[in-house]
């Protein structure tokens, strides 16, 4: 059978981190081995996004769990090449074989949950809408968005905007512009606690989802909206191409303007869904085991 190995999964979550590495040498003590899992770096590669307790808390448990792992599992190609090169660039360097597995969705949504008066009335509209889906926080780039709906509105274009997502941190000003903007309740809509059924039934009536983002570990509102048959304009960064390849259009990334320009086009053409291939999560699991199992990361 060869040596027992250990599958350890971990996000940037609360303490308890010498427990943890007491169990790394418990596995080790057994002849196996110890294996975390990475969503992101982002708080390494763009530290101006997170508070200094997030950040201090993200190298403490980087440094204790990550660097003093066997070997790491990223979510996505881009994630494993940015962790690989990292380690390799710490004062003392980690060697570690790092490999990448593609996530799995098995998009069933509950026929039981109401869908609130809000959102019905926002998907009756015969004016198109826009989505975007994600926690307002800075590297969200919800701001960008905002610019760009606004130059439409400035020039009479009868569209409505739809943010679902909650308030995250840092972003006291995007939260007021948006609760003290003019559109508020007329073309603009925030939605804080849409549940499943209304997410589903807004990724179907929208005319894009708008994914403005400068930094992400994947990018799951991109294939939420292609199951539902919902195209999807997103900035143009390494990991949405990684994601969405050719099937999405893709805006340059903090350029509110030529954002703009994808959307009227977007707003000539009628909804042209692109579906993106997504293994089930058995097959995900599947994946990530057998490679934990033989070994057989990208990167040695």
């Amino acid at each position: 059978m060869g040596a027992r190995r250990h599958l350890a999964t971990f996000g940037c979550a609360s303490g308890g981190f010498g427990e943890l590495f007491c169990g790394y040498e418990a596995v080790r003590s057994l002849g196996g081995q110890n294996v975390v899992c990475i969503y992101d770096l982002l708080p390494k590669t763009i530290p101006w996004s997170f508070s200094p307790e997030q950040l201090q808390h993200y190298e403490s448990w980087f440094s204790a769990i990550v660097c003093e792992s066997d070997a790491a599992v990223c979510i996505s190609e881009s994630v494993a090449h940015e962790l690989k090169a990292h380690l390799a660039g710490l004062p003392q360097p980690v060697r570690m074989p790092v490999g990448w597995f593609q996530l799995g969705g098995n998009f069933r949504y509950s026929k039981t949950l109401p869908v609130g008066a809000d959102v019905a009335a926002i998907t009756r509209t015969s004016s198109p809408f826009f989505l975007s889906v994600g926690t307002l926080e800075p590297r969200k780039g919800y701001h960008v968005s905002l610019d760009a709906m606004e130059e439409l509105w400035k020039h009479g274009i009868d569209v409505h905007f739809v943010i679902v997502g909650r308030y995250g941190w840092m972003s006291d000003v995007l939260q007021r512009r948006i609760l003290e903007h003019e559109e508020q309740g007329k073309h603009l809509h925030w939605l804080q606690n849409a549940n499943d059924a209304e997410l589903h039934c807004l990724y179907s009536s929208a005319h894009a989802l708008v994914f403005a983002s400068i930094a992400e570990g994947f990018g799951l509102p991109i294939i939420e909206a292609a199951n539902d048959g919902l195209p999807v304009i997103a900035s143009d960064i390494p990991i949405f191409r990684e994601v969405g390849g050719k099937n999405i259009s893709y805006f340059r990334a903090l350029d509110s303007s030529d954002l703009a320009r994808k959307l009227r086009e977007a707003m000539t053409k009628e909804r042209q869904p692109q579906k993106i291939e997504v293994p089930g999560w058995k097959q995900s699991t599947q994946q990530l085991l057998d490679m934990v199992r033989t070994q057989s990361y990208q990167l040695k």
